[in-house]
């Protein structure tokens, strides 16, 4: 079965099974909803979806960031 998710959806997956934290709450993070953040994943919306993707790294660099301050 072919992967149809792009770079950003792959991304996603990652930081969420990293994480532990849900779709859900990223597309409720991002202002958008759950289906609409759905098919950015799938590379559908590409024009309208650009800031949401912007919206979502900066979000995950910061959580990430977060998380290696704590541990230290």
């Amino acid at each position: 079965m072919q992967d149809r998710r792009t770079e950003f959806g792959r991304d996603v997956d990652l930081f969420c099974a990293k994480h532990n934290v849900k779709k859900v709450d990223l597309a409720v993070v991002g202002g958008t909803s759950i289906q609409f953040f759905s098919n950015c994943c799938y590379g559908r919306y590409a024009k309208n979806g650009s800031a949401l993707k912007e919206k979502i790294y900066a979000f995950m660099e910061r959580y990430e960031a977060e998380r290696e301050g704590e541990s230290r």
